[in-house]
């Protein structure tokens, strides 16, 4: 599997295309980030992928306590 960033329509997101190619998003520009209390604001970086699964990526965060965060996702 690999981390694709990809441009949709006029907002940025992070999408996830998984072996047999099929695409999924992961993140998006405006999205709540997950347990943050804050909104995803852009600037998606792949961290890492692991061999189960797991993806990594950093995000800027705005709206909130924390200005980035690496989320995971499977």
């Amino acid at each position: 599997m690999s981390i694709h960033v990809a441009n949709i329509t006029d907002a940025p997101r992070q999408v996830i295309a998984n072996a047999s190619g099929t695409l999924r998003e992961f993140a998006a520009v405006d999205q709540n980030a997950q347990g943050t209390g804050s909104l995803l604001a852009g600037l998606f970086q792949p961290v890492a992928a692991n061999s189960t699964g797991d993806f990594f990526l950093m995000a800027l965060l705005v709206d909130g306590p924390s200005k980035y965060g690496i989320f995971r996702d499977k």
